[in-house]
């Protein structure tokens, strides 16, 4: 390097106001770059050092599309225009675009975009959290547009084939959780076309369930499930029924299972119904047992018994039967009988309070009237017990 070549200088206050000659070139001191001139521009047009430090902004037909600012970059897409890209990032085959929708208007949407089916991701580190797929999918936490129908965790509201179907999963906890901050109320409402179909909301502490003015409530409170109007949760009695009934089709429940009892025309003792029981029985006549057992249904406190049977040939003539099911309680009560071999004349008795057996008697009066061996007997028989 034996020539040495030096330009004219000065520092970027005597730049700015230097006009030089076209083609010329000339030194910032100040910033150690280089500007050119025009002939008519005073302080040129500085040239960009090689790592882009004295850059502060990008122009295009005069108007200013990139500038640095004091907290970092100012990008412009001029003043008019409509479905604008901004800025645009671009690989071999795909693009991230920032559009505008209307850059004179006062509130334009701005739009990122893809080019075309290229999904976008948001990351923390190296963990994606959220991405919109290629088809329009809302992900958080997953890759998969179905992942509570996939049993992995994640949160997909999806637009493509699925338009419309939000899924949720999540392991080890409740994977949806709604608030209703205070008064009671819907916190769910159900809707097909448009229409309201049913809420799930809150009365009380407790939670309902319904369509309309038909449905339920589960209080914690008062460990009971109440009938309820769905459109606010409060009480409706005596208007609900369970199952139904329509052109000779009945709607039932199987089978329920009750601890307690039922209170049936009414909410007082009286209407309480809270034992029903079928089963067989025993017959003993004197002294031993007769030869086919009974059958008796028992209605709250009301017992009806059945009997068609035949004494032992070893028993000793009596007019009693015991071996009843349930004591007998309260007062004697008559009974019939509708058969016998040859008592003649024994055509009932009384259940006997006193002992809690079935004592025969004369037709027509109190007298004991007794049944042999090997003698049949039907009857049936009615009386209140407290077992």
């Amino acid at each position: 390097m034996a020539t040495q070549l030096q330009l004219r200088r000065g520092t970027s206050s005597e730049t700015g106001s230097f006009t030089g000659a076209v083609g010329e070139v000339t030194v910032d001191t100040t910033k150690d770059t280089l500007v050119v001139h025009d002939g008519s521009t005073a302080g040129g047009f500085e040239m960009a050092k090689a790592d882009g430090s004295n850059i502060e902004k990008l122009s295009k037909s005069g108007a200013t599309k990139i500038a640095t600012t004091s907290s970092g970059i100012s990008v412009t897409g001029g003043n008019s225009g409509t479905n604008i890209d901004i800025a645009s990032f671009t690989s071999a085959t795909g693009a991230l675009n920032i559009n505008c929708s209307d850059l004179s208007a006062a509130n334009p949407t701005w739009t990122l975009r893809t080019f075309s089916g290229e999904p976008i991701a948001f990351a923390q580190g190296t963990d994606e959290r959220v991405r919109i797929s290629s088809a329009g999918d809302l992900l958080v936490g997953t890759t998969n547009n179905l992942p509570a129908n996939s049993n992995v965790q994640g949160i997909a509201l999806s637009a493509g084939s699925f338009g419309g179907r939000l899924e949720a999963s999540r392991s080890g906890g409740a994977p949806v959780s709604l608030n209703r901050v205070d008064s009671n109320g819907s916190i769910i409402e159900l809707r097909q076309g448009g229409a309201n179909v049913g809420f799930v909301g809150t009365f009380a502490g407790g939670t309902y369930i319904g369509n309309g003015d038909t449905g339920i409530r589960f209080s914690s409170n008062l460990d009971a499930v109440i009938p309820v109007t769905s459109v606010s949760g409060a009480g409706r009695g005596s208007a609900i029924s369970l199952g139904y009934v329509s052109g000779g089709t009945v709607f039932d429940f199987k089978d329920l299972y009750l601890s307690g009892g039922v209170f049936l025309g009414g909410s007082s003792a009286a209407n309480k119904l809270d034992d029903y029981e079928e089963g067989t029985w025993t017959a003993v006549h004197g002294g031993q047992n007769m030869g086919t057992t009974g059958r008796y249904t028992k209605v709250g406190q009301m017992v009806t018994l059945v009997l068609d049977a035949t004494s032992h040939p070893s028993a000793t003539s009596s007019s009693s039967i015991s071996g009843l099911p349930f004591a007998i309680t309260s007062s004697h009560s008559a009974f019939n009988v509708g058969y016998t071999d040859s008592a003649a004349g024994l055509t009932g008795g009384y259940c006997n309070v006193n002992n809690s057996t079935l004592a025969f008697t004369v037709s027509g009066g109190i007298s004991g009237r007794n049944l042999g061996a090997s003698e049949r007997v039907m009857l049936t028989a009615t009386y209140v017990t407290t077992a």
